[in-house]
């Protein structure tokens, strides 16, 4: 499971085109101690783990994952960003019907009060 982790890390700094240099910088290490993960000669410690998630804007368990299931979890991302995007846009098309719908109780409350006030004069 472990020899996944280099593979993995390879394939999101390509996918998001970030440099060894530039992960090693923030990561606080060596570029050769990058490079030897990327290898699969050594492996990041659990902090290191946890920060590389961070930076790349992956779960931990991305490292460990087959690219089948990375595969299946973009799909499940892209899904779900839709789902999201789809139901903001049916939250604004809601509140401008909720708006809409304040205007015409206003105009029919101050026709209300016009009525009832030529009702009593």
């Amino acid at each position: 499971m472990l020899n996944k982790i280099g593979k993995n890390l390879k394939k999101i700094l390509l996918d998001k085109n970030i440099q060894q240099k530039d992960l090693s910088e923030k990561l606080g290490i060596t570029r050769q101690a990058l490079n030897r993960w990327c290898l699969d000669k050594d492996y990041p410690s659990r902090k290191n783990l946890s920060k590389l998630s961070e930076i790349l804007e992956v779960p931990e368990s991305y490292f460990f994952q087959s690219e089948s299931a990375q595969s299946n979890n973009m799909i499940h991302e892209q899904e779900a960003k839709y789902n999201i995007s789809h139901y903001q846009k049916q939250i604004e098309d809601l509140k401008t019907q909720m708006l809409t719908m304040q205007n015409l109780i206003n105009i029919l409350a101050e026709k209300i009060n016009k009525l009832e006030s030529a009702h009593k004069n």
